[in-house]
């Protein structure tokens, strides 16, 4: 049975009420509102995509640290060749485009293997799913549960 109202737990009340004076037989229970019905049937979703945004973020994280430490470990090793630059007369300005320009290049060399990378893995995902929803579909609800 369905019933529309602004007071569910009076309507209940009186549903119960009505149904045991017809029939002592018939019991009512389980009664929910369409929000509390539709909260549970989406909870196993919002979980899982709670999850994937949770793992998304450590990644992210571990991304960002990898990089830094690629960068210094570059900067690092060419510590000689700086000092003889700013030794020739180079100003730090050329020295700090040049450590910044190879990060730069591993930075997008990264990106151009991740994009296609994350496309499969969204494609995937979205096999993961219980329902056929486009990839876009599944990224933009992901971002709607933060």
């Amino acid at each position: 049975m369905v019933v529309r109202s602004d007071q569910p737990a009076k309507v209940f009340e009186s549903i119960r009420q009505a149904n045991n004076q017809m029939s002592s037989d018939q019991v009512v229970s389980g009664a929910q509102t369409m929000s509390e019905v539709i909260a549970s049937s989406l909870a196993e979703r919002q979980f899982s995509m709670i999850l994937f945004g949770i793992f998304a973020a450590l990644a992210l994280l571990l991304a960002s640290i990898g990089i830094y430490g690629v960068v210094s470990y570059l900067a690092g090793q060419r510590t000689h060749e700086i000092g003889v630059r700013m030794a020739m007369g180079a100003r730090p300005r050329d020295v700090l485009r040049l450590v910044l320009g190879q990060g730069l290049k591993m930075a997008f060399l990264g990106v151009a293997v991740g994009i296609p990378a994350a496309l499969a893995l969204t494609r995937l995902m979205a096999n993961y799913s219980s329902e056929s929803v486009p990839p876009i579909q599944l990224r933009l609800q992901a971002w709607e549960l933060y």
